[in-house]
């Protein structure tokens, strides 16, 4: 969501501006295998030809389905698959950049490319990875756009025996199971 400005800075930092900028980012696959390259988009349109305009973007995950905006993704969450030895740990990271859009246009196109190999863990790895971008003109947001994707093939079923007879089967006895997935991308409908 575009931030709320004080009334003094409103016409300063809307001078010149369309108030019509919308940011599109498209991921260019569901789902990538290890060791591959992940593809996106980002499209600006209804911008004015009269002002400066920047792209911040950034590749992350979090716990939760849902509409994902660009301060909801905290990239720090994503963690290096290269184990670190000294700190017997997995190193965070980040995946993204910030682009300069050429002024005097009143749209833009441009293509990412990367490499999302990274360690998560499986609660968080469950919703998958999300590509999020923000349009900032003068520092202010005017929108921000994602979109989600898987990385690799991670997960795990756990199947637990919370029986009367744990792994024996006797007559009469009743069988009852959990079963928990864990790591596997969330879809919901």
């Amino acid at each position: 969501m575009p931030q709320a400005l004080p009334d003094a800075e409103e016409s300063l930092s809307t001078s010149g501006r369309t108030g019509n900028e919308t940011i599109n980012v498209t991921i260019g696959s569901d789902s990538y295998e290890w060791n591959t390259s992940a593809n996106a988009s980002i499209t600006l349109s209804g911008l004015s030809s009269t002002v400066s305009y920047d792209i911040e973007w950034k590749v992350c995950y979090r716990s939760n389905s849902g509409v994902m905006y660009f301060s909801d993704c905290n990239y720090q969450q994503l963690r290096e698959e290269t184990w670190n030895q000294a700190n017997q740990s997995h190193d965070y990271t980040y995946i993204g950049g910030n682009i300069t859009v050429p002024t005097g246009v009143s749209s833009f196109f441009t293509n990412l490319q990367f490499e999302p190999s990274y360690n998560t863990s499986y609660y968080s790895n469950r919703y998958g990875f999300y590509i999020v971008a923000e349009l900032r003109s003068s520092g202010y947001d005017l929108d921000d756009a994602s979109d989600s994707f898987t990385y690799g093939h991670y997960g795990s079923v756990y199947i637990y025996d919370y029986s009367q007879h744990s792994g024996d089967v006797v007559l009469g006895d009743t069988k009852t199971f959990e079963i928990e997935s864990c790591g596997f991308r969330y879809y919901s409908a």
